[in-house]
């Protein structure tokens, strides 16, 4: 999507472009929506342990004013790129083996991290 509107954009001087964000340490999970964890639920130990483990991420993750300062590195830079990863080695790794390993290889490795 973002490479079509890119095009459309173009001959007005505009650009469009998406950034993928790593972790970092806001407040964003304090008002993240998910649904309770019922007791009876088959999912209960995992989705648990997931969300406990995302919070974990951001509380430890990267300081905003990085993700601020590449934003604004963005917005002066022409011509941009279409896209970003802002985030640690990993983060923007995970990225790049989700394109070059098959789907089955890299589903189990996210499996393995999220003790699934």
């Amino acid at each position: 999507m973002t490479e079509s509107l890119s095009m459309e954009l173009r001959e007005f001087g505009l650009h469009a472009v998406t950034v993928a964000p790593g972790d970092f340490a806001t407040n964003i999970a304090s008002g993240r929506y998910h649904t309770p964890v019922f007791e009876n639920s088959a999912y209960r130990v995992n989705y648990g342990n997931n969300l406990a483990l995302m919070d974990a991420h951001v509380d430890a993750g990267a300081d905003p004013i990085l993700m601020a300062k590449k934003i604004h590195k963005i917005i002066e830079t022409k011509p941009a790129k279409i896209h970003y990863k802002v985030g640690g080695f990993m983060e923007k790794f995970s990225i790049v083996l989700k394109r070059i390993l098959p789907d089955k290889v890299y589903e189990k490795l996210l499996m393995n991290h999220y003790k699934l």
